[in-house]
């Protein structure tokens, strides 16, 4: 008889995912969608503190959001409030899932954080800014009516606090869109 106990299941995802150098995703992943369970144990696996353990769970996370978005974008709010957490290792994992999460918004929820998503180009930290910049071309094909607002955001990057040097590159942002 199979064993489908809770500790069970925690113990094979811990197996699958705690290895820094060779992650077992696919079988995260086959569990992730095999198992509500498995499911929500990745999903708080995002915020963990093993930093091997979290970067994996956000690597299925957007592999399940790239191959199979329904399955995620129930979990939309959850992702918003990581983003606007201030801690750059939990938005880090929401800025990229949700900017896959706009091709299966047929609710238009981004448009309710957009403003929100766009305020990370001045975050603290450059590096949640750089990867906002970084998805806003995939944002901007999925919600094309969306372009203008983004090349607008992306091209105002001056108004930023970040020095000179820091900032991300005008002409990249003007070709991401």
């Amino acid at each position: 008889m199979e064993d489908n106990s809770p500790e069970k299941l925690a113990a094979d995802l811990h197996e699958a995912l705690a290895d820094k150098e060779h992650p077992n995703l696919e079988k995260a992943m086959q569990l992730a969608l095999s198992d509500e369970r498995a499911l929500r144990e990745i999903l708080s696996g995002i915020v963990s503190k093993h930093d091997a353990y979290r970067y994996n769970c956000f690597k299925v996370l957007l592999q399940i959001s790239e191959t199979q978005p329904l399955v995620l974008y129930p979990e939309w709010d959850y992702f918003v409030e990581l983003l606007k957490s201030d801690n750059s290792f939990s938005q880090y994992p929401a800025v990229h899932i949700i900017a896959t999460l706009v091709e299966a918004d047929e609710d238009d929820r981004f448009d309710a954080i957009f403003d929100t998503y766009y305020s990370l180009l001045d975050d603290e930290s450059v590096m949640i800014a750089g990867h906002v910049a970084g998805v806003s071309g995939k944002i901007a094909r999925a919600k094309p009516r969306l372009r203008a607002r983004i090349t607008e955001r992306l091209l105002n990057i001056d108004a930023t606090h970040f020095e000179l040097a820091q900032r991300p590159d005008k002409k990249l942002c003007h070709r991401i869109v």
